[in-house]
């Protein structure tokens, strides 16, 4: 084929794309990117790569911090910043979606699907408050849930977990979300 033919379609397709198109593009591709810094940041397994069961966001690198001196101060620090990084993702997601939402240059589509996301995000946060408070009214001192695509991570104050703890957090977990204790990723800390 002719490389001008090939230039030329390729210059045809561009024009006919509309600009609400790249704004549509750019709003997707910022979320998709803020989405995978979290899940990258996530990994506390310490190998490389993704893990896709955790959205906390620098969730292992608070993990890492909070080990380093052992006290009890870095120890709820520890949950507190997890809870502020999660709390900071969403902040994000949430605007890029909104600017979807309020965008004139949108179609409905766009805008519905932005909405749908936006409701999601909502329902997730009040199941994760949910869990995070039965969890810590079962004994524990403090949790930290993080709930993203079907998946559930939890981080609870504990030194071990015995089985009748782990049903227990799954059950809440399950309660409160659906999600099936496959996966439910529970960590003691």
């Amino acid at each position: 084929m002719d490389i001008k033919k090939v230039w030329e379609k390729t210059k045809n397709f561009f024009k006919k794309i509309e600009k609400k198109n790249y704004v549509i593009a750019g709003s997707v591709l910022a979320l998709g990117v803020a989405v995978t810094l979290a899940w990258v940041m996530t990994d506390s397994s310490g190998k490389e790569g993704f893990d896709y069961s955790q959205s906390s966001g620098m969730i292992s690198q608070n993990l890492e911090a909070s080990n380093t001196d052992g006290d009890e101060n870095a120890q709820s620090d520890y949950f507190a910043v997890s809870q502020a990084n999660r709390t900071r993702a969403r902040e994000e997601a949430m605007a890029v979606l909104s600017s979807v939402v309020e965008s004139e240059s949108a179609d409905q589509a766009a805008k519905d699907k932005a909405a749908e996301e936006i409701a999601q995000i909502a329902r997730d946060i009040e199941s994760e408050s949910n869990i995070e408070s039965l969890v810590v009214s079962k004994g524990f001192d403090a949790c930290v849930a993080v709930v993203s695509g079907g998946t559930a991570s939890i981080v609870v104050d504990s030194d071990s977990l015995i089985d009748s703890q782990l049903s227990q957090i799954n059950e809440i977990v399950y309660e409160y979300t659906g999600i099936l204790p496959e996966n439910i990723k529970i960590i003691h800390k």
